[in-house]
């Protein structure tokens, strides 16, 4: 009995281990249309665990100059494949995957998404994906890096960042807590108080 239950704890360890880290990346947004490229710095990749695999969230893909622009808000890409290789890193399988987005804020519109590669090694996540608009017409090229954030409550759902964390008494503290109850303090002006 006893073997079987080390087998089963020595399994499960080695499952827990293969899990990607989940969270929010920020780093570099490269966007690319054509000969035009806007560079974001500070942008927000998220990764959420889905029951098998996961979903990739990026926020206001925005690229524009005097002749064309594009904006897509919000690209959600649910059942994305992350391989593990080995000490913690992991492979984004490549794929193409259709959804819908919402364009220039006004209309809906199905596109093809393309991921060519990615990556999650030291916590820091690297994308590489062609969203297809119109095939042979209009391509957007998007390329991320960036680093998982530490916190869990470091950026808000509507993508503000927090600016201060606060004791429930008020006092002002240096980062954000690793348990109990606290106040997170957004850019976007508003307070919440959460415990973890």
């Amino acid at each position: 009995m006893r073997k079987i239950y080390l087998t089963f704890v020595l399994a499960f360890m080695a499952f827990v281990g293969a899990v990607a880290q989940t969270g929010n990346y920020t780093g570099k947004l490269d966007v690319i249309l054509g000969e035009l490229t806007q560079s974001l710095d500070n942008q927000t990749v998220e990764i959420t665990a889905l029951s098998s695999n996961y979903k990739v969230t990026i926020k206001n893909l925005v690229i524009a100059d005097e002749n064309s622009e594009i904006s897509i808000p919000l690209v959600e890409i649910d059942n994305i494949v992350l391989t593990p290789t080995g000490n913690g890193v992991f492979t984004v399988q490549p794929g193409e995957f259709l959804i819908t987005v919402m364009l220039f804020e006004v209309m809906e519109q199905e596109v093809t998404v393309v991921i060519n590669s990615g990556s999650i090694e030291n916590n820091v996540l690297t994308l590489n994906l062609s969203i297809i608009v119109i095939p042979d017409v209009l391509e957007v090229g998007v390329t991320f890096n960036g680093s998982l954030a530490t916190g869990i409550y470091n950026t808000a759902a509507d993508g503000s960042k927090a600016v201060a964390y606060y004791s429930i008494t008020g006092k002002k503290l240096a980062t954000e807590p690793a348990n109990g109850m606290f106040i997170v303090k957004y850019s976007n002006g508003k307070s919440v108080k959460v415990v973890k």
